[in-house]
């Protein structure tokens, strides 16, 4: 579920001591018809812009496909997103410092977080070609980071890597990907196993990186690099999850 806090890079710290579990059917996965987003104000045209910047990642992440947020025919389906649209909130970002203007009052940024209509996503879904994925595996992480100062593995207490746990879990909301870090190395190693390391490259100020997913022999392998962690994290979370999506249809 996602959780709209201006506290949220700490509460995604402590979610790194348990596995993240993004739908399970116990909310019959009504977290994926669920997105947030920053918008400025809670009027139009801000309100219009925020649910379809919220539609286009629920049906990516409903779909398992990152790149169906962008696919042809979804911004006809934006130009009508309050046709999807089941409920809607506010939290203030700024909760805490007092509004000293009028400004203040209309341009504070705010969550803004939309439930869509199951029934009416899924349909969008087909009419896109797509369907929904909602039966997800637990994806185990083994990951390595080498920043030049430290070489050391993304564990789930780990005395490193706090930076990077929380951009991976954050990443991983996006995506409706449960993601698991082992307490140890070389440890649950259960499939599926996404692994890759992570080298910063301090001549090209890049993060170069080589990932694998799959069991030994049968893994798929790539490479990628990005100016920051954030880049190769949601490069490699959003290449596995259309992986597995794919590999859960007959």
């Amino acid at each position: 579920m996602k959780v709209a806090f201006a506290q949220w890079p700490w509460i995604l710290l402590l979610l790194c001591l348990i596995p993240f579990h993004a739908a399970t059917a116990n909310d019959d996965h009504a977290a994926l018809y669920r997105a947030v987003t920053i918008v400025t104000g809670t009027v139009e045209p801000e309100r219009s812009r925020g649910f379809a910047a919220c539609l286009r990642e629920v049906l990516m992440k409903i779909s398992g496909d990152p790149a169906l947020a962008d696919a042809p025919g979804v911004d006809a389906l934006a130009d009508r997103v309050g046709d999807f649209v089941a409920a809607f909130g506010y939290r203030d970002r700024m909760a805490s410092i007092p509004v000293h203007d009028e400004q203040g009052t209309r341009e504070r940024p705010h969550f803004l977080t939309v439930e869509f209509s199951q029934p009416k996503i899924d349909a969008a879904l087909r009419s896109l070609g797509a369907k929904p994925w909602l039966d997800r595996p637990l994806l185990t992480l083994n990951v390595t980071i080498d920043n030049g100062a430290r070489r050391f593995p993304l564990l789930r207490d780990g005395a490193f890597g706090r930076d990077q746990r929380a951009s991976l879990l954050e990443t991983a909301e996006r995506y409706g990907l449960p993601i698991f870090f082992p307490l140890a190395q070389g440890r649950s190693a259960k499939e599926p196993v996404l692994t890759g390391t992570l080298i910063w490259q301090a001549d090209r100020l890049e993060w170069s990186a080589e990932w694998s997913l799959g069991p030994a022999g049968d893994a798929v392998e790539w490479a990628f690099a990005a100016p920051s962690f954030d880049g190769v994290f949601r490069q490699a979370l959003g290449r596995a999850m259309t992986r597995l999506a794919a590999g859960s249809r007959p």
